[in-house]
């Protein structure tokens, strides 16, 4: 059986060059690609067009195996007359980056002085016919010494990967003598070739044992930036949610899974039966998080009250208090913490950003009128930590077992290429392992009565009793008993939501829904006359994460002070043993989430 994942090795004989367009002001003109460690690295996607290039090359003069069909393939389709593009069935997975094991002693802060000796500033100035050197072309730039690179690539493609593809690369990189920028000065003289990874390890627990199991926790940890729009059809280009989106989830499943090859796709894909849940990161002590409630209150100007040491503060309040006033003045209410999540434990959790500009190329010149800018999730904490989030996949019982384990089969142990711009350095690298979901919260008792409040776990798109798509939630939209909406005691936002279609390469029709956080609040008509489960999902669009709601969360009773729990929501990560976890099952996923490599390194 051909291997799906492959290493790609690149030996440099010469100082070498891989810039990202970033320069020093006055004091360098170009300076060198670097890791999270400040080690020298290259982009996949550098490499990934150079070989594609080497590929054409050799298909144009009939040799080596290559032509044009094993190009689109494995490449990608290149795109023409202004269609967007497809992509390949080889994934060129984050930088190539130093081995680990050669990066001791040069990675922390013990190796910052060795990490100076990697890079050397050169200077180059253009010649004239007459051999003196032309006004105004001194250039400084940064290079690197001569090291070894190795990437990561992984066939994603649904169906069986080529038998020559590892063959087809390896004699590409053969016939590829230069890496990087500045090739045809002298940079970049490398030696490079591709081999299976032989040390992939198998992935830590069985897909058979979550086959019994309704629902499973997927965490992603994050290796490189990547961008979710939140952009509807109107608003918002390139702004990014904070977290992995169920549809993105779904995509990759689909793509990666072969929609073809499901027995029910409907099922699995559109009715709402398998559900891909929005991912949230992991707060402190690797701990889940909930969107921040909208109907928290505090009072402005007080941030010590809002937030302290990382908790909700103790001025946070449920609702908005009764004006009162203090030293003449009137005490002013607003929406607080300003940060997306929050633990069961009460931690804030906000996931690091960043932006970057682009442009477009063409002839190795920037585009006119290309210029544009990515607002990304970082794949950092402040820590330094690679970002872990969690993500709950749920199916029904009308969903087979066959079809579920092709979703599951999808992501354990493999690296999910998530998120927009992948053709741009984005388009993040998520390394995927499945453990078994938490409990579910324990139900609202029989004869509950008053208030009852509904915190949405993801945004929702709520129809009414005929079916139509509305933003004015009534109880029936819920799945609640006979009850009146309380607007005064509810704290509701919308924005505009149209899904991307990637493989129509066009947005579902434009719609109004309610945004995660927000908070509504009813008052029961009767007591409930029976049990009623607290985590439910409702509405349209279930199967891409929207329609997640949580029914009277503890922290939302009453009307004072929230009231957290303990660190009881912290996720398990056994090792070795599902049904029996270790001693060490939160150190195992520590660890896990700590490193820096994936789940099959080779």
């Amino acid at each position: 059986m051909t291997s799906r994942a492959a290493l790609l090795r690149i030996e440099f004989r010469s100082y070498w060059l891989s810039g990202t367009g970033g320069g020093r002001g006055r004091h360098l003109d170009a300076v060198s690609h670097r890791d999270a460690e400040g080690l020298p690295a290259m982009p996949m996607s550098q490499v990934k067009g150079t070989l594609r290039e080497t590929a054409e090359r050799l298909a144009r003069d009939g040799r080596a195996g290559w032509s044009d069909r094993h190009i689109e393939r494995i490449f990608g389709k290149s795109p023409a007359g202004g269609a967007s593009g497809e992509e390949g069935a080889v994934a060129f997975l984050g930088d190539a980056e130093i081995p680990a094991a050669s990066r001791s002693g040069l990675a922390g802060s013990r190796g910052r002085g060795y990490r100076r000796q990697l890079y050397k500033r050169i200077a180059a100035t253009q010649v004239d016919e007459r051999g003196a050197a032309a006004d105004r072309t001194l250039r400084y730039i940064e290079a690197a010494v001569p090291v070894t690179l190795v990437g990561r690539l992984e066939w994603i493609a649904a169906d069986p990967p080529d038998p020559k593809w590892i063959d087809l690369l390896d004699i590409a990189c053969a016939a590829t003598l230069a890496f990087g920028k500045l090739k045809n000065d002298g940079y970049g003289a490398a030696v490079a070739s591709v081999a299976t990874a032989r040390a992939m390890r198998a992935a830590a627990h069985s897909i058979q044992g979550f086959l019994r199991e309704r629902r499973v926790l997927l965490l992603l940890k994050q290796a490189r930036p990547a961008v979710f729009s939140r952009s509807a059809a109107t608003e918002g280009a390139h702004a990014t949610h904070d977290a992995p989106t169920g549809g993105s989830l779904l995509g990759w499943a689909a793509a990666t899974a072969g929609y073809g090859n499901f027995k029910d796709p409907f099922a699995a894909f559109h009715s709402g039966a398998v559900r891909f849940g929005n991912a949230a990161p992991l707060g402190r002590g690797d701990a889940a998080c909930v969107p921040m409630p909208k109907l928290f209150m505090a009072p402005k100007h007080n941030a010590d009250g809002v937030e302290k040491d990382g908790k909700v503060g103790c001025d946070v309040r449920i609702g908005r208090p009764a004006a009162k006033t203090e030293g003449g003045g009137a005490v002013q209410y607003e929406h607080a913490p300003s940060a997306p999540f929050v633990t069961l434990a009460g931690y804030i959790v906000r996931p690091g950003r960043g932006q970057r500009l682009r442009t477009a190329t063409d002839r190795g010149r920037a585009a006119e009128g290309q210029l544009f800018g990515y607002e990304h999730l970082a794949h950092l904490s402040a820590e330094g930590r690679p970002v872990v989030f969690a993500a709950v996949l749920e199916r029904d019982g009308s969903v087979c077992d066959s079809d579920w384990r092709r979703i599951l089969e999808a992501f354990e142990g493999r690296t999910a290429r998530l998120g927009r711009a992948r053709g741009t350095g984005y388009g993040g690298d998520y390394f995927c392992r499945l453990v078994s979901a938490p409990a579910d919260p324990p139900p609202i008792p029989k004869g509950t009565k008053g208030l009852l409040r509904v915190l949405a776990l993801s945004d929702l798109a709520l129809v009414d009793e005929w079916g139509v798509p509305s933003a004015r939630p009534d109880h029936g939209m819920l799945g609640l008993s006979p009850a009146e909406f309380v607007g005064r005691d509810s704290a509701m936002s919308l924005r505009r939501h149209a899904a991307w279609n990637g493989k129509l390469g066009a947005r579902d029709m434009e719609r109004q829904v309610i945004e995660a956080g927000s908070v509504l609040t009813f008052r029961l008509s009767e007591p409930l006359s029976a049990c009623l489960p607290a985590r439910v999902s409702v509405g349209l669009w279930r199967e891409a994460g929207f329609g997640q709601i949580w029914i009277h969360p503890p922290f939302l009773w009453g009307s004072g002070k929230p009231s957290f729990a303990g660190e009881a929501d912290t996720v398990e990560f056994p090792e070795d043993e599902r049904e029996s976890p270790s001693p060490g099952a939160v150190s195992d996923l520590a660890k896990w989430c700590s490193s820096a490599g994936e789940a099959g390194d080779g």
